[in-house]
């Protein structure tokens, strides 16, 4: 199908998790045994939908969730024996798995290693028990240590998930859970905001986060934290050590083609922007792809750009004048003077002759600078 690109990354959603945390709206179902077997089926069927001569390069693999590491190696090797005999792995970069602390063994790092996985995202959240109670971890920080302890007795490169900007936290909280996390010598920490998303418990809840001055306070305070530790940020939520990014997640930032696969997962391939249901009755019905369904149509140069846009104001380096020109030949300096010259003024962004940027104000306030472009 000519639709499909040379090279994509590989997106797999594993929804099932064992607690279901309050502050979450991604697509998730409660953990259920019975169902491992029909969902990483219809996973596989519709990897396979994507086979083709010569085959599609994967550059990586990201097992996400949900929580991943709650599905018994058994079904992951099913997954990898469907990616191999349908894509090219020989240019495989980065394999990541998100994983909960509580379901870490030695004996699990093993399997995964066996499997080719490189790179372990822990989602610790927080070093502080209270808070981590608060989020409804299904761990205990006690458990985040253990499991840190037994990652690095193995080779893959770790991050470490964080959130900030909890009710009734402080800069000492936050100050502990980064500091800890740098004990364990991780290669890349992400860390998240707390956000109150309308149908998760915390919204029906009235739970309030800190408020907009003391959460601007925490990023920049992290920001300042881990740039001492030799961390360099080259996306809002992501800092790296040198070399050490996640490969993946640059490909969506770059706006790079990707497949997503598993309830809910999103794609985007060329032109062609499109997501699976996110009914599980329906998904195990039927996983063909959307690509490959009738009336598919791709996303008009207009969105494309918008989309592109917002991919693009994640990172550091920013809107890059010349890449828009050559991409959709478009002027993106006249299309947008107005925006620009009020958010310079804002000191939400940076402009040079070649690009756009945005400061830490900016990126802390990206919601804004993005609506801006639309």
């Amino acid at each position: 199908m000519n639709l499909l690109p040379a090279c994509v990354s590989l997106y797999i959603h594993i929804p099932f998790c064992s607690t279901l945390c309050p502050f979450c709206d991604f697509t998730k179902l409660n953990v259920n045994d019975a169902q491992f077997q029909d969902y990483i089926t219809a996973c596989c069927n519709e990897i396979k939908q994507y086979y083709k001569t010569p085959k599609i390069q994967l550059t990586s693999i990201f097992f996400g969730g949900g929580t991943p590491s709650l599905l018994p190696t058994l079904f992951l090797e099913q997954l990898f024996k469907a990616v191999h005999a349908t894509f090219d792995c020989s240019g495989l970069q980065e394999i990541t798995l998100e994983a909960n602390p509580e379901d870490i063994s030695k004996e699990y790092l093993q399997v995964l290693t066996d499997l080719g996985v490189t790179r372990i995202s822990l989602g610790v959240q927080t070093f502080n028990d209270d808070e981590c109670k608060f989020l409804g971890r299904g761990h205990t920080t006690k458990q985040s240590h253990e499991a840190l302890k037994l990652i690095k007795t193995f080779s893959f490169d770790l991050n470490i998930d964080l959130m900030f900007g909890l009710p009734n936290t402080s800069i000492k909280n936050l100050h502990h859970s980064l500091n800890t996390s740098v004990m364990y010598t991780p290669t890349h920490i992400s860390t998240y905001s707390l956000t109150i998303e309308p149908g998760t418990l915390f919204f029906r809840d009235n739970i309030k986060k800190a408020t907009s001055d003391e959460d601007y306070s925490y990023y920049s305070y992290i920001i300042d934290f881990l740039t001492k530790h030799h961390f360099f940020q080259y996306e809002v939520s992501s800092f790296a050590k040198p070399g050490y990014e996640c490969l993946h997640n640059k490909r969506y930032w770059q706006f790079e083609s990707y497949i997503g696969v598993g309830l809910g997962a999103h794609s985007l391939l060329n032109s062609y922007r499109y997501h699976t249901t996110s009914s599980l009755h329906n998904y195990l019905k039927d996983s063909t792809p959307v690509i490959f369904k009738p009336h598919s149509k791709p996303l008009s140069q207009a969105d494309l750009i918008k989309e592109n846009i917002i991919a693009n104001l994640r990172t550091p380096t920013g809107i890059v004048f010349k890449e828009y020109h050559d991409r959709y030949n478009f002027n993106f300096l006249e299309k947008y003077e107005k925006q620009i010259i009020q958010l310079v003024q804002d000191g939400l962004i940076k402009k040079t002759a070649h690009s756009l940027k945005t400061t830490k104000k900016g990126l802390y306030l990206l919601d804004n600078v993005c609506l801006s472009f639309l």
